[in-house]
């Protein structure tokens, strides 16, 4: 075989094994203690709050990106994030 098919054979493997072992530990390894409940409830207050009045505008952000389009599109990427478990899996949601 070609050794570029076996590196990519092999980088294969490892991306699988990793993504199996952190989805059957992901909710040992990120668990969050029950007392951060009312924290995490503040905050995410704060951000909702943020969030109705916090433009473009205000983060110094030149008007040539400030496509709507373009801002909610960022928004929605980010939010997938928490969608994914293994950490090789952040690095590449499209």
């Amino acid at each position: 075989m070609h050794l570029s098919v076996l590196s990519s054979a092999f980088e294969l493997n490892i991306s699988g094994l990793e993504k199996y072992v952190m989805i059957k530990l992901f909710n040992q390894v990120f668990a969050s203690p029950r007392v951060d409940g009312k924290h995490d409830e503040e905050l995410f207050e704060k951000m909702a709050l943020l969030q109705q009045f916090v433009q473009t505008e205000n983060l110094d952000i030149k008007p040539t990106f400030q496509n709507g389009t373009s801002w909610l599109l960022a928004q929605k990427e980010l939010q997938k994030i928490n969608m994914y478990k293994a950490p090789r899996e952040n690095l590449f949601v499209s």
